[in-house]
C-alpha cells in the first residue's frame, strides 16, 4: 500500500515502511601528486540539530540517478555540477567490482555506486571562495581541499565519505604510501 509520493515513495509492507527512492553515485577525488583529495561542505537539513543548526557537514560529491545514462556518465555529470571540474570517463574508477552498495537496506531502496577518480587539482587549491551546485536544487557547495594527513585524522557524518576515505586509505597504506 502506498503512504506518501513525492521526491520518495514510501509503501507499507504490513507492519514495515520502506522508502523507495532514486539510486545514487558519489566519488572521492584524488590528486596522487599533490596528495591531496577533494571534498565537498554544505548544510543538509537532514543534519540540522543542536550543535549543528546549519546542518553544514563535509562529504564527497554525490548526485542521484535520475538519468538513464551510464554510472561513469553520471560521476562525471555530478562532479561537474558539484565541484566545478569536467572529468573524462577514462579517469573514474568503480570500486567494490562495481557493484552497488545499499545504504540503509532495512528501510531504503538505495544503492549507491562509489568512485575514485585520480586527477590534476591545482585549480581548486587555488580557488576555495567560489559555490558549486545547482541553484534550483538549493545547493549550495563549496569545495574543501584536505592533504593525505589531514584525510587520516578526519571523522565524517556521512557515510558515502567515510567509505570512500577509508577505502581510499586502506588502498593507499597497501601501496606504502602513507
Amino acid at each position: 500500500m502506498k503512504v506518501y509520493e513525492g521526491f520518495i515513495t514510501v509503501r507499507k509492507f504490513g507492519r514495515k515502511e520502506v522508502v523507495k527512492t532514486t539510486n545514487a553515485v558519489a566519488f572521492l577525488i584524488v590528486d596522487p601528486i599533490r596528495e591531496v583529495v577533494l571534498l565537498i561542505s554544505q548544510c543538509r537539513k537532514a543534519m540540522v540539530r543542536r550543535g549543528n543548526p546549519d546542518g553544514a557537514i563535509v562529504e564527497v560529491p554525490a548526485g542521484r540517478r535520475d538519468l538513464v545514462i551510464g554510472i561513469k556518465k553520471l560521476v562525471a555529470k555530478e562532479a561537474y555540477e558539484e565541484v566545478g571540474k569536467r572529468f573524462a570517463v577514462e579517469q573514474i574508477r568503480l570500486i567494490n567490482h562495481g557493484i552497488p552498495l545499499a545504504s540503509s537496506p532495512g528501510i531504503l531502496t538505495e544503492r549507491v555506486w562509489l568512485a575514485i577518480i585520480e586527477a590534476d587539482l591545482r585549480s581548486c587549491i587555488k580557488d576555495s571562495s567560489k559555490t558549486y551546485g545547482l541553484a534550483a536544487h538549493g545547493e549550495r557547495i563549496r569545495r574543501r581541499v584536505v592533504s593525505f594527513r589531514e584525510l587520516e585524522r578526519m571523522t565524517f557524518e556521512d557515510m558515502k565519505a567515510f567509505a570512500l576515505v577509508q577505502f581510499f586509505l586502506n588502498e593507499q597504506r597497501e601501496k606504502g604510501r602513507l
